[in-house]
């Protein structure tokens, strides 16, 4: 979360309110933070599986619309209910209920004015003093509590919208891909189990988490970096790759030891 917030502040001049021109030289450089069509924030322990374009689509055009509202009203703050912030999974239940209302943290679409709400939600320094000196998984329950679970809210309910559900919706028959068994209410998809099966083969659902439960069996479906990577058989294209790779700067020993410091 600090990635992002620090990104937004000092690299796109976002002050907590708006995108502001960035300084250079002494110069007000105008160029330097336009504003931006949308905001994307994107986990790092997830990898595609498939190339996939529909969530930056989709909050794209909201920003559009959004956008075209604040020329035609600038001081209108209401956007006649665009939706502003797109989660790839969520569980849109139960507005006002933390537990049942939460947009999940993996892939997430924002437009301009969905940031500041994001902004001052994650960002303010009690904020990251939140999990300090939690220990073990109760730092990580926190964590989700406070930067996932609890952010939907903060939006109103037609302001937010997901790609897939995070568990199997009441609505969705699944007896003939299950052969007449019905999928638990309570399967997460992250947990690679049988939802994320039903997901991934029905829905050509186009992540999964770089973790790999270890419960499960076989080895998880192929990332998209490895179908670059990695012939049909499986075998790996040394050819461009392995030069690629190798070219890449990695830290040395030295290094990692002392950024662990």
């Amino acid at each position: 979360v600090g990635l992002w917030c620090d990104s937004l502040s000092l690299h796109l001049g976002f002050d907590g309110e708006r995108f502001v021109p960035g300084d250079k030289d002494g110069v007000v450089d105008d160029a330097a933070a336009p504003q931006p069509r949308a905001i994307f924030l994107i986990n790092d322990s997830s990898i595609a599986m498939r190339q996939y374009t529909s969530l930056t689509n989709r909050i794209v055009k909201y920003s559009q619309i959004e956008q075209q509202q604040q020329l035609l009203a600038p001081t209108n703050t209401n956007d006649n209910d665009v939706i502003k912030l797109v989660s790839l999974n969520g569980n849109l239940v139960k507005p006002g209920i933390i537990e049942n209302y939460w947009v999940e943290s993996v892939y997430r679409g924002l437009t301009p004015r969905a940031v500041s709400t994001f902004y001052h939600h994650s960002c303010p320094p009690k904020a990251g003093r939140a999990c300090v000196g939690k220990p073990g998984n109760k730092k990580k329950r926190c964590i989700v509590d406070r930067f996932e679970i609890s952010l939907a809210n903060e939006f109103r309910p037609l302001e937010v919208d997901a790609m897939y559900p995070s568990y199997m919706p009441k609505e969705w028959d699944a007896t003939e891909w299950t052969r007449g068994e019905s999928i638990s209410g309570f399967d997460h998809w992250v947990d690679g189990g049988q939802f994320f099966d039903y997901l991934h083969q029905v829905h050509d659902f186009p992540f999964r988490k770089v973790y790999w439960p270890k419960r499960r069996r076989g080895y998880p479906p192929k990332s998209m970096c490895m179908k670059l990577m990695c012939s049909d058989s499986g075998e790996f294209r040394h050819t461009f790759w392995y030069s690629f790779l190798a070219s890449l700067p990695f830290p040395s020993a030295e290094e990692y030891k002392a950024f662990r410091k």
